[in-house]
C-alpha cells in the first residue's frame, strides 16, 4: 500500500513544507554586518532561500548555548607506588587524554615529601570504559609498566564529577570514590 503524496510543499525542488522556520535560539541576526567588504548585505526578513529560511548574514551568539557542552571534567587520581629517588609515576592508556597508549604523551603524577608514596593528580575525565596501565619513568628514561595480565579499565557506567580514583601499583582493582557537590547553605531571611 502506497502512503499518500502530502498535497503542498515548499519552493521548487524543496521536500519541506511550505512554512518558515526561525533560526535556532543561538543564532541571531544584525541589520548591517561588521565587515566593510560585506558592508553592503544587510539581513532582509522577507528575503528566504529555497528551504524558507532567511537570506542575510547571521552572528551565532555563544552566550546563549549551555556552557556545560564545553566545560572539561576532571577526577582526582591516585596512585599507591614507592619508587626510587627521581623515578616518576604516570598513566598511559586507550583515551586519547592519557595518551593513547603513548608512554610521551601521558598523564604524569605529582607527589611530595609529606604524601609520598602516594602520587596524586587532576586528570580529565576519560571515557567510560577506556582502559589504562600505570607506569615508573626510571632514571635512565624507560618505561617500567605494572605486570598486570589485563589492563586496568574505568568505570564502563562512567564517573561522577569530582570523583578519586584510588589503586596501587602492581595490585589489581581500582576503588572510585564521589566527594559529590558540596552545597552552600541557605540564607534564611531575617
Amino acid at each position: 500500500m502506497q502512503r499518500p503524496l502530502p498535497t503542498s510543499f515548499g519552493p521548487a525542488g524543496s521536500r519541506e513544507p511550505a512554512q518558515s522556520r526561525p533560526p535556532p535560539p543561538w543564532v541571531t541576526s544584525t541589520d548591517v554586518v561588521a565587515s566593510p567588504l560585506d558592508a553592503r548585505q544587510q539581513v532582509d526578513s522577507r528575503r528566504r532561500d529555497a528551504q524558507g529560511d532567511p537570506i542575510g548574514t547571521f552572528h551565532i551568539d555563544f552566550s546563549k548555548r549551555k556552557s556545560d557542552e564545553w566545560r572539561t571534567v576532571y577526577i582526582d587520581i591516585e596512585v599507591r607506588c614507592e619508587t626510587q629517588h627521581n623515578e616518576c609515576v604516570g598513566i598511559s592508556g586507550s583515551d586519547w587524554q592519557l595518551g593513547s597508549w603513548n608512554p610521551h604523551q601521558a598523564w604524569y603524577l605529582n607527589t611530595t615529601p609529606e604524601t609520598y608514596p602516594i602520587w596524586k593528580d587532576q586528570i580529565p575525565m576519560p571515557a567510560p570504559g577506556s582502559e589504562f596501565k600505570v607506569f615508573i619513568k626510571n632514571t635512565v628514561g624507560e618505561f617500567c609498566y605494572e605486570g598486570l595480565p589485563v589492563n586496568r579499565t574505568f568505570p564502563r557506567n562512567g564517573m561522577p564529577e569530582n570523583s578519586v580514583v584510588s589503586l596501587s601499583y602492581n595490585e589489581s582493582g581500582i576503588r572510585v570514590v564521589s566527594r559529590g557537590r558540596g552545597r552552600k547553605p541557605k540564607k534564611k531571611d531575617e
